[in-house]
């Protein structure tokens, strides 16, 4: 939806705005990208032992990056996810850097 044909570009426009502008996923995948980055990311969760966290970056070079991670299982906390998306951003800000 964010790259392709399926929205108007006005409409493209305004899920982008929105995803930029969303700061739940601060402490997540943003949380470990290259802050100089413009990224947009929507996060979510089941209130138990799942989350998730789907961003779209443009880094200062190159074209848009698609990120998506997803956690199962065991009795998380918060941080605790928030520490291993934040870990996979760090990863991929490595590789795209």
């Amino acid at each position: 939806m964010m790259l392709g044909d399926v929205l108007s570009p006005g409409s493209r426009q305004h899920l982008t705005e929105w995803m930029v502008g969303c700061k739940t996923g601060n402490n997540r995948l943003r949380g470990g990208l290259p802050k100089d980055w413009k990224i947009g990311d929507k996060t979510g969760n089941n209130g138990k032992d799942a989350s998730g966290d789907i961003a779209i970056a443009w880094p200062k070079a190159g074209g848009p990056v698609l990120i998506c991670a997803y956690a199962q299982g065991g009795s998380p906390t918060p941080p605790q996810f928030e520490a291993i998306f934040a870990e996979v951003g760090r990863m991929v800000g490595r590789q795209m850097g």
